[in-house]
């Protein structure tokens, strides 16, 4: 069982979804190793023991040094080696950091492949091999290495009332796990966030995690999917009552169970595009309290840009951003006065 406040969170260095990310993605770009390190140590005062590197590379660019290109050309970014500095500053607080490996289309070899469905490019699965062999080279020595991420969102299966995953989707992990990252990170951890399924009959969703190959699965709780109205509501207690009854099927195979509660907001303004904007802290807080009670582990998406405290070297996120923040921080002194540092 886990308290009700976040131990961990997604973080970006770059991300294909420049809108969705707009209150951070070009600050972040620009960033050198103060600012990097400033925003682990803000993350560690407040609880945070967990990072979660949603993706390390962008169009086929790795967002870390690879002389030889073996995983593509870096990107440019004003720190070197973003993911390294975060791990250093994790290593001293004694922090667990988590490596996003590739995604699809944009974020990957292929360009014009934009989902999970087949045929799967065969360049896929061996540029996704290239990447995994990187990180673990780079970064599996640290202390604070945690394991990969595997960021393709698996997604529930309509026709079974949403109380599985699709089956082309396990297919495509079960293939990627088995035959690009396990011959490279051996018994490495590895953590995916597929979004909530629906409350229901897991009998087939049993056998499916068994043979998943995944060791964690932090389901998307839903919360930050509207303007903050009172549907929201009704998605966070489904996701609860859903949790609920998904612990002794995880716990049943060997799965751990983790819950993402979003605290962001999504909504289209005048940018003609949705965007993470910072949700409020009364769902939040309801958030924490429904969905903790069955799992082992609260992260969320995202403290970066959406409830950051805003510094003069965390120069990111609107100043709602910030106001989420110190609501949040007065939510810990008064409901876990031990946890801030």
């Amino acid at each position: 069982m886990a308290e009700a406040y976040i131990t961990g969170s997604f973080y970006t260095i770059q991300m294909t979804n420049i809108w969705n990310t707009q209150y951070w993605h070009d600050e972040c770009r620009n960033w050198q190793e103060a600012n990097w390190r400033a925003f682990v140590t803000d993350q560690h005062e407040i609880g945070i023991d967990t990072l979660i590197n949603k993706q390390m590379s962008l169009w086929t660019r790795p967002l870390f040094p690879d002389p030889e290109h073996k995983s593509g050309m870096p990107l440019k970014l004003g720190c070197d080696d973003p993911a390294g500095v975060v791990a250093d500053e994790a290593d001293k607080l004694g922090m667990k950091v988590w490596y996003g490996l590739g995604m699809y289309g944009r974020d990957s070899e292929v360009g014009d492949y934009q989902g999970l469905s087949k045929p799967w490019p065969e360049i896929w699965f061996q540029w996704n091999q290239a990447l995994c062999e990187r990180i673990m080279e780079r970064y599996s020595h640290t202390k604070s290495f945690a394991g990969l991420y595997l960021p393709l969102e698996l997604s529930g299966d309509p026709a079974y009332g949403d109380t599985r995953l699709n089956e082309d989707h396990v297919e495509l992990y079960r293939r990627w796990i088995h035959e690009s990252i396990r011959p490279i990170a051996g018994k490495v951890p590895l953590l995916t966030s597929p979004g909530i399924l629906h409350p229901g009959n897991y009998d087939i969703l049993a056998g499916q995690l068994e043979t998943l190959g995944v060791d964690i699965v932090a389901y998307q709780d839903y919360g930050g999917r509207g303007l903050n109205t009172p549907e929201d509501y009704a998605r966070i207690d489904r996701a609860a009552k859903a949790f609920e009854l998904l612990a002794p099927v995880h716990e049943k195979v060997g799965v751990k169970l983790w819950a993402n509660c979003e605290t962001f907001c999504r909504g289209e303004q005048s940018v003609w595009r949705e965007v993470c904007f910072p949700g409020e802290i009364d769902r939040i807080i309801h958030q924490l309290k429904v969905c903790s009670p069955p799992v082992e582990k609260v992260i969320t998406w995202i403290y970066q840009g959406v409830m950051n405290k805003r510094t003069e070297l965390v120069n990111i996120g609107p100043d709602t951003a910030n106001e989420l923040y110190y609501q949040y921080v007065e939510y810990l002194d008064n409901t876990y006065p031990n946890v801030r540092k």
